[in-house]
């Protein structure tokens, strides 16, 4: 059996927390209640081999294809398909191959016991923390199917909206991509050609100190050419490692 851990809090209000082992998740709060506890949190414990072995799985699914298998789903249970035999039917039908690897391990640790909710816990890649608790609440409450219907249209207007932020920045991004390139290119070919002229005006006192600035730039990146790319392409890929981790995505959504 599973183990799980638990927060709680006693008869006088202070804060408990450890582990239990129990079938499921119902029966590890059912034993928390024969405590005198009452159950905050209830969280299934993974071993280090399972976590290492989820750890990328789920990758490559899109949302929409996720958003389709909810909607299947809330249809089969509602037409008096049992659970098992509703995921081995999406099983089947799934035209991802890894999504289908998905609902055949889910279907596998149902058969075993194991909540629905939890199964799809582990795999956060596909399945993420909204719609693990969404299913654990239809699945307490006894309006599954009600819930899985609401995650799949909320799953779909995510992704509409998402589609529309990318296409209202794709053009302002690219403008702003080409004017960088430009603006570098003429500082780095073109500002040397017109040196001459700017020496003779700067005998005269003539040359503007903006103008000075500029040719002191253009020579800093001549010389540090390499430097400057260099530290530009770490600058972006420790940019994008940051925002895989939730501590860096929160910071850049702040």
């Amino acid at each position: 059996m599973p183990d799980y851990s638990y927060e709680a809090l006693n008869k006088t209000g202070q804060r408990n927390t450890g582990t239990l082992t129990a079938a499921t998740e119902r029966e590890a709060a059912a034993m928390l209640d024969a405590r005198g506890l009452f159950p905050l949190k209830v969280l299934p414990q993974r071993s280090a081999a399972e976590g290492r072995r989820f750890a990328g799985f789920g990758g490559g699914v899109g949302r929409r294809h996720i958003a389709v298998m909810f909607s299947q789903l809330a249809d089969l249970l509602h037409s008096g398909v049992p659970m098992l035999k509703a995921i081995e039917v999406l099983e089947r039908q799934s035209t991802n191959k890894r999504l289908c690897a998905i609902l055949r391990d889910v279907r596998m640790k149902v058969a075993d016991g194991t909540g629905l909710a939890q199964a799809m816990s582990m795999h956060p890649k596909a399945f993420d923390e909204l719609a693990v608790s969404m299913v654990r609440a239809g699945q307490e409450g006894g309006f599954l199917e009600d819930v899985l219907k609401r995650i799949a249209v909320f799953v779909e207007h995510q992704e509409d909206l998402k589609s529309k932020v990318v296409g209202a920045m794709a053009y302002p991004a690219f403008l702003a991509v080409a004017m960088f390139l430009v603006i570098n290119v003429l500082i780095i070919f073109f500002v040397p050609k017109f040196e001459p002229v700017f020496e003779k005006l700067k005998a005269k006192d003539e040359l503007p100190w903006i103008t000075e600035k500029l040719i002191a730039v253009s020579h800093f990146q001549q010389s540090w050419l390499g430097l400057v790319t260099g530290l530009l392409c770490a600058a972006g890929f420790v940019g994008f490692v940051m925002w895989t981790r939730r501590g860096g995505r929160l910071w850049a959504d702040r």
